[in-house]
Formats: C-alpha cells, sequence, structure tokens
C-alpha cells in the first residue's frame, strides 16, 4: 500500500514569490503589519490562506532570540 506524501510546507521565500515581493515584505506583514501598504498586505496574506502558510515559530525565536514563553 503507497504512503500518502504531506505536501510540501510554503516557505516564507516561496510565499515572497507567489505575493510578488521581498522575503523582508512578507516579515513584515506578520511582524510589523504597520509599515506594510494595505494593498501589499492584503496580496501577502490572501497567498498565506491559499498556501496554508504559517510562520516558523522556532526560526523565529532563534533569530529574536525569544521564545515568547513564560517560566
Amino acid at each position: 500500500m503507497p504512503q500518502a506524501v504531506a505536501p510540501k510546507k510554503t516557505g516564507i521565500r516561496e510565499l515572497a514569490r507567489l505575493a510578488g515581493v521581498s522575503t523582508a515584505t512578507v516579515s513584515n506583514t506578520f511582524n510589523r503589519p504597520e509599515v506594510v501598504k494595505p494593498e501589499t498586505r492584503r496580496r501577502v496574506v490572501d497567498a498565506a490562506k491559499r498556501n496554508h502558510y504559517k510562520p516558523h515559530r522556532i526560526a523565529h525565536a532563534l533569530k529574536t532570540k525569544r521564545t515568547q514563553q513564560l517560566g
């Protein structure tokens, strides 16, 4: 019986390509939305929804050196 192959996860680079923006714009859309134009933000968010994008929390924690966890 063949095993089901999980769909490839959409990363920030792929999401940027799909939305037609830079990776920095994708990052700003989720981390600093006030600096992104509403039209651009809408394109990024729509692409994220269509491709089931979820930010990679571990990568974010490594980059910012913060986990947002108490304890």
